[in-house]
């Protein structure tokens, strides 16, 4: 075992408010944005010290939260981008909801890969915004993007949504897709 992870550890999380897993018993959920492994030790031991002060007040993101998200986008991907246009989202959904409503109005279509993590549709629909998706292909046990359709699905879209990695799919956007997502749009 690593310092990090135990992929060996099975946990069961049936009763736990588990979103993945409290449902219908009928429903095998294949969630790929929620892991079912153990979080690293230092992580827990972190919570564990917290946990014994006994309090759960309202809390605030530590002040150089921004920063250290800027810095890592800088060294990780030589860009710089200012901490104040850095928006904290706990969830995907609640991203996906800002920027919809930062750049489209009602009506304005917007495109999205499908199969797709159903809420993120619920979202567009739920912010009056008229939906567009591009069917993924699946060839050699793999899905990839059909660049022909997508560039018909951005004639009747003001924004795209792109996912990495992808849900419900798993694929991770190569660098090349990525360019050539950006040069279609």
């Amino acid at each position: 075992m690593n310092n990090f992870y135990n992929f060996d550890v099975i946990i069961d999380r049936l009763n736990t408010f588990s979103a993945k897993w409290n449902i219908d018993n009928d429903i095998i959920p294949m969630s790929v944005a929620d892991m079912d492994i153990p979080a690293p030790q230092i992580m827990i031991d972190e919570l564990e010290k917290f946990n014994r002060l006994g309090i759960y007040g309202y809390t605030e993101l530590p002040a150089d939260y921004y920063k250290i998200i800027s810095d890592y986008i800088f060294e990780q991907y030589h860009y710089s981008v200012l901490s104040e246009k850095i928006v904290f989202c706990p969830r995907i959904i609640q991203t996906v909801s800002i920027y919809i409503r930062a750049f489209t109005k009602e009506t304005d279509g917007i495109c999205i890969l499908s199969p797709s993590y159903s809420p993120i549709l619920n979202t567009i629909k739920l912010n009056d915004r008229k939906l567009y998706q591009c069917p993924l292909v699946y060839e050699n046990r793999k899905y990839h993007i059909d660049f022909h359709l997508l560039e018909e699905c951005f004639k009747h879209s003001k924004v795209f949504v792109l996912i990495s990695p992808h849900n419900p799919t798993g694929t991770i956007w190569n660098k090349e897709v990525l360019i050539k997502n950006y040069k279609l749009s």
